[in-house]
């Protein structure tokens, strides 16, 4: 197959991704530019670390291939956040269980 029937191929099957992708990033820079900026790319990667973790987490298996997913990721996701909520909240003296319902 040539490189262009296969740059074709490629837009038939994720060209609706590719749109789809570009109409969200420009709605998202309209609402809210300050996101673009490069001050605030470190909150942006931040905030983003753990799913990033649970993506590089499941990365080897999905490779792996034989149609296996590794869906223990999302449990140990929630148990992580739940234990740094208590860590660092519980800690200093805010005794209320209510701050695990968000985690």
């Amino acid at each position: 197959m040539s490189p262009v029937a296969r740059l074709l191929s490629l837009g038939r099957n994720f060209g609706f991704a590719v749109v789809l992708l570009v109409v969200l990033l420009a709605v998202n820079l309209i609402l809210s530019p300050g996101r673009f900026q490069p001050g605030s790319w470190g909150a942006l990667v931040g905030l983003a670390a753990p799913l990033i973790g649970a993506a590089i987490a499941s990365t080897p298996v999905i490779l792996a291939g034989r149609g296996g997913i590794d869906i223990s990721v999302g449990p140990l996701m929630g148990f992580v956040n739940a234990l740094t909520i208590q860590v660092l909240f519980l800690g200093t003296g805010i005794s209320s269980p209510l701050v695990l319902v968000p985690a």
